[in-house]
């Protein structure tokens, strides 16, 4: 998975298995959708270290009900937050911005890259779950009527490089991020309010699915972010939880700067000190 937490994990995951193990473990790029729909349909990979469960909850499911997939573990120990970001500073700057209702009444202050003069809400990349809730919240928010678009970043990269551009030129910024992760760590944001709880079933229906074509408004669940591992890898370990049944990070202040850390190692391909302080944050120190 390509981003920085999951890397981490990625790394701790590998080092378990290859020197507590001795297995022949290869790291993969894979994103939230293709991978776990993969495990369920192929049963491959054989884990999956950062799974957002909530993002997919038939598949997930179903993967559960025909016994090809279980959960390892809680790979956040204290769940996980999605949603749609700004800078603080365009919060602090405008006190009245509390929810996406009231940023999509100022698209000149979030201003699209390509037309300054209409509004932006940034996306994740293809294959990422949030993405696809993102892409149906712009809709169901009225984003279009709003004049704001919706703009495709690319890459994990990409979507990291546009608040970090937007932040050195203190610049406004909208769209989706979650945390923990480094980059929250290093650029102070502040998410908004949806204006409407977290409806499960509306959820299921629409929210998730990238081609229903009546999205409502909606809050993002209090997610579910678990290590996953395939029926038949957990069997042949020889347990119930495989081996990253301890592994979690928690999503705190000190975790947040320990991902930013770690963050840098993994730019600057030091992978040692990436597993180092990986194997730090996963033990809670």
């Amino acid at each position: 998975m390509n981003w920085q937490s999951a890397e981490v994990l990625a790394a701790v995951d590998k080092f378990i298995l290859t020197e507590g193990y001795g297995c022949n473990a290869e790291v993969i790029v894979g994103d939230t959708v293709p991978t776990i729909t993969s495990m369920v349909e192929k049963g491959e990979p054989d884990l999956a270290p950062e799974g957002w469960v909530d993002l997919l909850p038939d598949v997930v499911n179903r993967g559960l009900e025909e016994g090809k997939r279980v959960g390892a573990a809680a790979a956040l120990s204290d769940a996980a937050v999605q949603g749609w970001w700004m800078p603080k500073y365009v919060a602090d700057a405008n006190p009245d911005i509390k929810t996406i209702d009231d940023a999509f009444k100022h698209p000149e202050l979030f201003p699209d890259p390509e037309d300054k003069n209409k509004g932006a809400v940034h996306n994740g990349p293809q294959g990422w779950g949030g993405t696809v809730v993102t892409s149906q919240l712009y809709k169901g928010y009225g984003g279009e009527a709003a004049n704001f678009t919706l703009v495709d970043t690319g890459s994990a990269a990409g979507l990291d490089g546009s608040i970090a551009k937007a932040y050195e030129r203190k610049e406004g910024w909208l769209g989706y991020y979650w945390a923990p992760t480094a980059l929250l760590g290093k650029y102070e944001m502040v998410k908004l309010e949806h204006g409407v709880p977290h409806d499960a079933a509306e959820s299921k229906r629409c929210n998730t699915v990238a081609d229903c074509p009546d999205p409502k408004k909606n809050d993002w669940p209090k997610d579910k972010v678990q290590t996953l591992v395939t029926k038949a890898f957990a069997e042949q370990q020889g347990r119930d939880h495989g081996p990253g049944a301890s592994q979690t990070v928690e999503r705190n202040p000190v975790g947040s700067y320990r991902l930013f850390r770690i963050g840098d190692a993994i730019a600057a391909r030091n992978t040692h000190a990436a597993i180092y302080d990986g194997l730090r944050l996963a033990k809670n120190f």
